[in-house]
């Protein structure tokens, strides 16, 4: 395997031992997903599906080269997509069949037209934090499992962190939730 030559490619992020990136299929012009080993040899591509999602949230090469991943949990990576058309977006990808799962959009611009979101994941859980809220998402779903207001400060980065069964969001104050029901 190998990423189409003559194509913009990117990397995304990396996942383990694996190497994640972006580049344009040559047949449909569709975004390209492709995984690689840290010696530089592809192991996977696949084309990504975004088409039917609401408000076409990845609709130029702009978009997919501002889209990062965030990180992976089976087989499913969780990309954050900021600074190109519209508002920041969390989008869940199938890393083998390249359908997109479901879509999120951020809530809270950090300026300069970018969102910030800090993005984990458990087995069957994505937590996010968007600006000053906490949100546990469904992992193959994103439905909405709860929020939880005020857990760090808006106009700083923050953290999350998965800690002896607790979630732990820092900013300039640290904040411990329960994962299963965001109680402080």
């Amino acid at each position: 395997l190998a990423v189409p030559l003559g194509t913009a490619n990117n990397v995304c992020g990396v996942s383990a031992s694996a190497i994640f990136g972006w580049a344009v299929d040559k047949t449909t012009l569709g975004p390209l997903l492709f995984t690689m080993n840290p010696l530089g040899t592809v192991t996977s591509t696949v084309l990504v599906d975004f088409a039917g999602l609401p408000g076409n949230p990845l609709n130029a090469d702009f978009d997919v080269a501002e889209t990062s991943l965030c990180t992976v949990s089976g087989r499913i990576g969780l990309f954050v997509q900021s600074g190109g058309n519209g508002p920041g977006k969390v989008l869940a990808i199938d890393l083998g069949a390249g359908a997109t799962l479901w879509t999120g959009v951020l809530q809270h611009e950090t300026g300069s037209g970018y969102y910030s979101a800090f993005v984990i994941a458990d087995t069957d859980t994505c937590y996010i934090q968007d600006g000053p809220d906490t949100y546990a998402l469904n992992l193959t779903s994103g439905a909405v499992r709860w929020h939880a207001a005020g857990t760090a400060d808006n106009a700083l980065p923050s953290n999350l962190a998965l800690v002896n069964g607790v979630l732990i969001v820092g900013s300039m104050h640290v904040t411990a939730l329960d994962p299963a029901g965001g109680r402080r």
